[in-house]
């Protein structure tokens, strides 16, 4: 049975819209439309198309700027399309943001009260929920009487979760939500969600975590700048996106060795590149992986005795989580102040996602820290991911 149908969907702000900050911008933008009559318009989603089934899981992915957070406020009548149509079968909640449908002046129990009035719940039926939705939001019966402005953020995003699985919503909107909520209730929010979708409800879950994205959805959908660039399977969608965004990930092979990385008053760093040793700039779990650099010393009171210390430190992007770091300390030579550097960390089992490198280097005294030099991406091997939880993937050998 269809849920939602998305024909040509179409959204421009003008620039008048947005909320600049820079009164030069806006002072400029106000001489073309006055003076010149014209006005300055934004694309932001230009002729979507898809649809949705009852009982469907749609992730929807996309680089910041597709137009995903848009698409769902349309959804969910917070502004309307510029063109095109939308067809909606049945009752919307929308977890757009922190607090979407509070009203802070209010007390928990009253905006439970206030949302499933929204979606058309009778009052007896909403009551009969009260505690379940308190339940699952993990909220104290105690604090249920007092106005949620008094409330955490975290608070107030379980308790917007636990009201809009409860009550009876056909389509449920959600965009990051969970990914800003504690390791816990992101699991209990997920089995939620999973429960509901068994029910015959749906879900549209706009996210950037890939393993999310994997665990729950049944179907993703990539839009890239304002258009539908992927529609289908999660793990094909996956690779999609991820090569949407791998120009942002592999600089290093272009425009990189032509570039100072990074300069002090003792060394300076040029043409880091990472890359795999099998595949080139395309990095896949399980390759080997090459990290090269080339150093020149500045400083030419460095003792031939001195050894310079490199250390390479990998952080997963997605999480930002400091994962591993390697280091070496390489002799100085008098002759030699020029050199460059492989690194070579055979068989990475890094799981598929976003990292960057960082580089601290030391002669002598302190380590002196640069910001990330780098950035790259593992890209999941064909078969199917087993361990999608994990940021890192142990092989072991199990005998009985």
């Amino acid at each position: 049975m269809r849920i939602l149908e998305v024909e040509k969907v179409c959204k421009s702000f003008e620039i008048s819209q947005l909320n600049v900050k820079n009164f030069n911008f806006w002072l400029h933008q106000l001489f073309l439309n006055f003076f010149q009559n014209k006005k300055s318009i934004l694309p932001v989603l230009k002729g979507v198309s898809f649809n949705m089934d009852s009982g469907e899981f749609v992730g929807v992915l996309g680089k910041n700027g597709s137009g995903k957070s848009t698409l769902l406020k349309i959804f969910a009548q917070i502004t309307p399309p510029t063109s095109g149509e939308i067809r909606i079968f049945g009752r919307v909640a929308s977890l757009i943001e922190v607090g979407t449908g509070f009203n802070k002046e209010l007390t928990g129990r009253e905006n439970i009260l206030l949302n499933g009035a929204i979606l058309g719940m009778d009052h007896k039926m909403i009551l009969a929920k009260m505690d379940t939705i308190v339940s699952f939001a993990g909220i104290n019966p105690n604090l249920l009487d007092i106005p949620i402005k008094k409330y955490s953020s975290g608070m107030k995003i379980r308790l917007a979760f636990a009201v809009a699985i409860h009550l009876n919503a056909d389509l449920l909107l959600m965009d990051e939500i969970l990914s800003v909520s504690d390791i816990s209730f992101q699991k209990k929010g997920m089995q939620g969600l999973k429960k509901l979708v068994r029910q015959g409800k749906s879900v549209l879950f706009v996210s950037h975590d890939m393993n999310l994205i994997r665990q729950a959805c049944t179907r993703a959908i990539v839009l890239h700048e304002g258009i539908v660039g992927f529609d289908g399977p999660v793990e094909e969608a996956i690779q999609y996106y991820q090569k949407s965004i791998q120009g942002d990930f592999h600089l290093s092979d272009t425009s990189k060795n032509k570039t100072t990385v990074f300069k002090n008053d003792c060394i300076m760093i040029k043409h880091f590149v990472i890359q795999s040793q099998q595949n080139g700039p395309q990095i896949f779990r399980n390759d080997t992986l090459q990290i090269k650099f080339e150093y020149e010393l500045l400083d030419l009171q460095i003792a031939v005795q001195d050894k310079l210390k490199v250390r390479l430190i990998f952080y997963n992007q997605e999480k930002n989580l400091r994962l591993f770091s390697i280091q070496t300390a390489i002799p100085v030579a008098e002759e030699q102040r020029r050199k460059q550097v492989v690194c070579t960390i055979p068989n990475q089992n890094l799981a598929p996602g976003q990292y960057s490198v960082h580089m601290e280097n030391k002669i002598r005294h302190n380590w002196q820290k640069t910001a990330a030099i780098n950035k790259f991406q593992i890209l999941a091997p064909h078969e199917s991911l087993q361990y999608s939880q994990n940021l890192i993937h142990i092989d072991a050998i199990w005998d009985f």
